[in-house]
C-alpha cells in the first residue's frame, strides 16, 4: 500500500503553482503587447522567490500592473493573483 508524504505533496504543489503563476504572468505580458524577455531572463530568480515565499506561507498575493511609458501615472491594466492553501477534510486546495 503506497504512503503519501504530505511534505513532498506540498513541495510538489508549490513548484507546480509557482511554474503556472509565472507562465500566466508571462502570457499576460505578451497579450498586452509587451516584450516578455525581461521576465524570461529573470525566470529562475522569480521562480525561486515565489516558491520560497509560498513554502514559508508568506506569499499571499502577486500583483502585476502595466503602465504606459508615455504616461507613467496611468495604469493600463492590473492583475491580482491570490495565493491560498486551504484544507478541508482530506482535500487540499491551492
Amino acid at each position: 500500500m503506497p504512503i503519501t508524504v504530505a511534505v513532498w505533496s506540498y513541495t510538489h504543489s508549490v513548484t507546480f503553482v509557482a511554474d503556472n503563476v509565472l507562465r500566466s504572468l508571462k502570457e499576460i505580458i505578451r497579450q498586452t503587447g509587451l516584450d516578455p524577455t525581461k521576465i524570461t531572463d529573470q525566470w529562475d530568480v522569480l521562480h525561486r522567490g515565489i516558491k520560497t515565499w509560498m513554502e514559508s506561507r508568506h506569499l499571499e498575493r502577486i500583483v502585476l500592473e502595466v503602465y504606459s511609458s508615455r504616461s507613467p501615472d496611468v495604469c493600463l491594466g492590473r492583475w491580482d493573483v491570490e495565493i491560498s492553501d486551504e484544507y478541508s477534510g482530506d482535500d487540499g486546495l491551492f
